[in-house]
């Protein structure tokens, strides 16, 4: 008996693991980034909707420009049947990351699509700036993974 709770109590125990970890079957998360304009973005699927969110380099206008001194972002949920929350955080010179502006939530339901557009933020007069987007779903009872996009760099 005692080799068979060497063996079994492990495998058991890493069962258990995989099994607290592991993503629902439903959900997968995308990042990609384009180059050529400045912007990457990230999207989580649920059920048959997605919640996204892009951050990309902008003219003081808010308009998309890659060689711009701003930033701006612009969220999207899209028939989740849940609130998605967004919020847009920059890094300065390597110091690390930290939210800028407020969070907006947004919530759809049916083949109904909600968006909002950030403020367009600044460089403050430094290169080096660097901004991402993240997003969180909100089941109402709980939240979700909290999820961030690769950079853009501003400034």
């Amino acid at each position: 008996m005692r080799k068979l709770a060497k063996f079994a109590i492990p495998a058991l125990a890493g069962a258990l693991a995989l099994i607290a970890t592991a993503a629902p079957a439903h959900a997968s998360i995308n990042s990609t980034c384009d180059s050529a304009y400045h912007a990457c973005t990230i999207s989580e699927n649920m059920g048959s909707g997605f919640c996204s969110a892009t951050i990309y380099q902008s003219n003081s206008s808010g308009a998309d420009d890659p060689t711009g001194e701003f930033a701006k972002a612009d969220y999207t949920d899209y028939d989740t049947g849940y609130s998605c929350h967004f919020w847009v955080e920059r890094d300065v010179n390597s110091t690390g990351w930290y939210q800028i502006g407020g969070t907006t939530s947004l919530a759809s339901s049916g083949s109904v699509e909600t968006g909002a557009t950030s403020a367009n933020y600044w460089d403050d007069g430094f290169d080096g700036y660097l901004a991402e987007v993240c997003l969180q779903f909100d089941w109402g009872s709980s939240l979700g993974a909290a999820h961030c996009s690769e950079y853009v760099t501003y400034g």
